[in-house]
């Protein structure tokens, strides 16, 4: 049921403020903060503002304050609840920082002392929703905060259409037009407006012509990878491990790698860090790990190496393509190499 307190909000600008707030703080310990909000969490929803908030700011001054180098990131997704006019909104709170000890671990979930996250996770439960996290010293944490959201213009419809249900008994009028009496007059058309050519932009959702190079020693995971991408007008290129990725991208311009972690020989991880550490052309190239070990240590590794965004198998088509534009916004100070080549 929604609370009295409930306004109507546009989340993905509400956490937008909030990541905003913690900006300056973040990066001024030359860490980096990145965040990628789902296209499908636009909209309004009715949520109880100031507890939401309460939550996101603890989770995000919580990753300011114990993080000291790499890479603080939000994830936030949203998915339809069947049979229902709300969506079950998740946000993940992942860094590279301290990490927790299992003591503190266990302090939090039993919330025995009252600190800040506790606070947070109760205030999670007033919302119907609930706080989980993940986390090892020295390997950072990952924080999960999820929780299930009406969606406003659904519910003003219910509103509306639950009014002409009750008024359903009133007596109607029936009209009696006719339509031969009523002139029909031919639309005018307008003159066509000539406008001068606008010189092209940077766009980073269109993606025909984008180079991906795809690093996966498991050839079908390459296939398709290229099923979901070649549609959208983008080059593909494929290598079975670290090595052979390294030797392409010397010859190879590419604008974005999708990096497994898990390969025989050379990681996704030290692959990653090579392309960051070396002086090869694309050392400045978005790279997006693609791992089916969800948990926050990898996921604190993957950033810490140097990848941009992390995505979890089995990969959605539309997540990986929303994740394909994001970096791209994230790097549009970098021209693709498809533009310059």
């Amino acid at each position: 049921m929604m609370s009295t307190d409930s306004k109507s909000a546009e989340v993905s600008k509400l956490i937008e403020g909030v990541v905003s707030t913690w900006r300056s703080m973040i990066e001024a310990k030359g860490v980096t903060l990145t965040c990628f909000i789902d296209e499908a969490v636009s909209g309004e929803y009715n949520i109880e503002t100031k507890k939401f908030h309460a939550c996101l700011n603890t989770l995000l001054s919580n990753a300011a304050h114990y993080t000291d180098s790499g890479r603080v990131h939000v994830h936030v997704t949203a998915k339809d609840r069947p049979q229902s006019t709300s969506k079950h909104l998740t946000i993940i709170v992942a860094d590279t920082g301290r990490g927790i000890s299992n003591e503190q671990q266990i302090d939090l979930l039993r919330g025995e002392n009252k600190t800040r996250l506790t606070e947070a996770m109760q205030t999670a439960k007033d919302l119907d929703g609930k706080i989980t996290f993940n986390s090892a010293l020295g390997r950072g944490s990952e924080f999960t905060f999820k929780c299930l959201c009406p969606l406003t213009n659904v519910l003003e419809l219910e509103t509306e259409m639950t009014s002409l249900s009750a008024d359903s008994d009133q007596e109607y009028i029936d009209i009696d037009i006719d339509y031969e009496d009523i002139p029909i007059h031919a639309p005018e058309k307008p003159a066509p407006k000539i406008e001068a050519p606008v010189p092209t932009k940077f766009n980073p959702d269109n993606l025909r012509g984008l180079r991906v190079l795809i690093v996966d020693d498991v050839s079908s995971n390459q296939d398709v990878i290229k099923i979901f991408l070649e549609p959208e007008g983008c080059e593909c290129f494929c290598t079975a491990g670290g090595e052979e990725a390294l030797e392409t991208l010397k010859t190879q311009a590419v604008d974005v790698i999708l990096m497994d972690i898990r390969m025989p020989g050379m990681s996704g991880i030290e692959t990653t860090q090579a392309i960051r550490n070396g002086d090869l052309a694309a050392k400045n190239v978005p790279i997006i790990a693609l791992t089916a070990d969800g948990s926050a240590a990898t996921n604190a590794a993957c950033m810490a190496a140097g990848a941009d965004l992390f995505l979890t198998k089995p990969v959605l088509c539309r997540d990986l393509l929303e994740s394909i534009r994001f970096v791209r916004r994230y790097h549009e100070d970098v021209p693709s190499q498809s533009q310059v080549a």
